[in-house]
């Protein structure tokens, strides 16, 4: 185990409140070995970090996991299999997952703009607003921001493959609107963008099979 997450463990103990120091780690998932090596790239592929500094300052860093039909059918199964769902439960889910899918991006977003602060981020007032460039080069604005618990399941499936997320990051559920169920309609890169009057940070996935696959075969339904 490395040191600086065992002295946060101890501080957390104590009551202390500090940051980590993100000097020599630059982002939140991938500054730790992953704990299971099986599906480092799988996860690798999904998985895009930013950094933005302003006056030497870090004032914004996100991590951002896309979640297409094979992490989402990973992320399910791994549900049904520890909750015993049953048959119908498991068919059900899985629609509402495959309708979500067909109609919207989705990301899960790691948030973190320094200081022990929540990032200003997830209302229409907000200092961070999110867009997606899609490969037509079309500026879409979320559907849906939502800020997710770190006790929620989703937040906790994430923690059994990722070292623990950062303590002052935020945690949200980003959905976009799809103009098409067909991709690509045009040839540039999906591009995920954190935009405020302290600058933009922004989050490329130039292989578009990622968002065109029916399936993927490293997970399993």
């Amino acid at each position: 185990m490395r040191l600086i997450p065992l002295i946060l463990v101890l501080l957390g103990a104590l009551g202390c409140t500090t940051a980590r120091d993100r000097d020599q780690e630059t982002n939140l998932w991938q500054s730790y070995e992953f704990k299971s090596g099986q599906i480092e790239e799988a996860f690798n592929q999904r998985f895009r970090t930013a950094s933005l500094y302003l006056d030497n300052q870090m004032v914004l860093e996100v991590d951002a996991l896309y979640r297409d039909r094979a992490y989402r059918s990973f992320f399910q199964g791994d549900l049904a299999r520890l909750y015993f769902y049953s048959a119908k439960q498991k068919a059900q889910i899985w629609a509402k997952e495959q309708e979500e899918y067909e109609n919207s991006y989705a990301f899960i977003a790691v948030i973190y703009s320094g200081g022990y602060k929540a990032p200003d981020f997830g209302h229409p007032s907000s200092h961070w607003q999110a867009f997606l460039k899609d490969d037509e080069g079309d500026l879409l604005r979320p559907s849906s921001v939502k800020r997710l618990s770190k006790k929620s399941k989703e937040a906790i499936f994430l923690e059994k493959y990722f070292r623990p997320l950062d303590r002052w990051g935020e945690v949200y559920l980003l959905q976009f609107p799809k103009l098409h169920r067909s991709i690509p309609q045009g040839s540039g890169a999906m591009e995920l963008i954190f935009s405020g009057l302290k600058g933009q940070a922004r989050l490329q996935w130039k292989d578009l099979s990622l968002f065109t696959q029916e399936r993927n075969r490293f997970f399993i339904d």
